[in-house]
Order: C-alpha cells, then sequence, then structure tokens
C-alpha cells in the first residue's frame, strides 16, 4: 500500500504523493526505489516529509526530494512523472541514514 500516487515539479523542485498505512508525520524521511526503470534513476532516492492528511481512512503524504542536489531526479531534462507513479515507498528509521540524508541536502 505504500506507493506514489501523484508527482509534480514546482519552482525546479520533485514532489510526491503516496498512500500508507505506516504512521508519518511532517519531518520524516521516506525513500523511493527506482529500479529497473533507467540508469539515471536506478536505487533508493531520499524524499523529506512536508504534508499529511487522511483521505478515505489512508494517511497520504506530500514529500519533497532530499539529498545531495547533483543526484536528484528533478534534474534530469527529460522527466517523465508518469514513470513514478507506483513506485514503492519505505520510510527510514535508521537515524545514521537520516543523518546521512540531512548532511547531504546540504551539499552545494
Amino acid at each position: 500500500m505504500n506507493i506514489v500516487t501523484n508527482a509534480y515539479k514546482e519552482d525546479k523542485q520533485l514532489f510526491l504523493e503516496f498512500k500508507t498505512k505506516a504512521v508519518i508525520t511532517d519531518s520524516d524521511f521516506v525513500t523511493i526505489v527506482f529500479n529497473g526503470i533507467s540508469d539515471f534513476f536506478d536505487g533508493e532516492k531520499p524524499f523529506e516529509v512536508i504534508k499529511v492528511r487522511i483521505k478515505n481512512g489512508l494517511l497520504v503524504g506530500t514529500c519533497k526530494e532530499a539529498g545531495y542536489w547533483a543526484e536528484k531526479i528533478s534534474r534530469r531534462e527529460n522527466l517523465d512523472l508518469r514513470e513514478l507513479i507506483g513506485l514503492p515507498v519505505t520510510k527510514v528509521t535508521d537515524v545514521e541514514d537520516i543523518n546521512i540524508i540531512i548532511e547531504n541536502s546540504l551539499l552545494c
């Protein structure tokens, strides 16, 4: 059930919405698994939850892309947002992983 349901770009940032049964709050981090979509997307990419609401009894999270700017998916010129719908979402719970995501987000 933890899957991407919507994707959009705004001000050169990539935002995803996802439905989940997991408990999530603002400022949580999640990863989206991009294996097999393309070479550029291979692996997991971090996103920061910026909004949470309830829709039809499920939590719906909105998240923005996090991590090192040079590796952000939103930098890809021919990004087809439809490729992102249905991808699995996993909550990041490991404190070390969260600290790495925060640190990489600060790099220029």
